[in-house]
């Protein structure tokens, strides 16, 4: 068993991406049966716009409140 697990992590080691994207694939597939194609959509994208703007906003090494006020000005009515 322990030969398996070798195997296993020395294949995700190696290619990460393919696995992450195969859970992605499966949690998405979940969802759609779930809560139906586009709820799953909406929460996809919705999840992907959060991941931009947190990777954006520690890439910066700003506050996210100014990244985002620089997409979303306030409107002075």
């Amino acid at each position: 068993m322990a030969r398996w697990g070798r195997l296993l992590r020395r294949e995700f080691l190696r290619r990460p991406a393919r696995y992450v994207g195969a859970a992605v694939g499966l949690a998405l597939g979940i969802l759609v049966l779930w809560i139906g194609l586009w709820a799953a959509l909406f929460l996809a994208a919705m999840t992907a716009g959060g991941f931009y703007v947190g990777r954006r906003a520690e890439g910066d090494g700003r506050d996210p409140r100014e990244w985002i006020e620089r997409f979303l000005p306030r409107r002075n009515l």
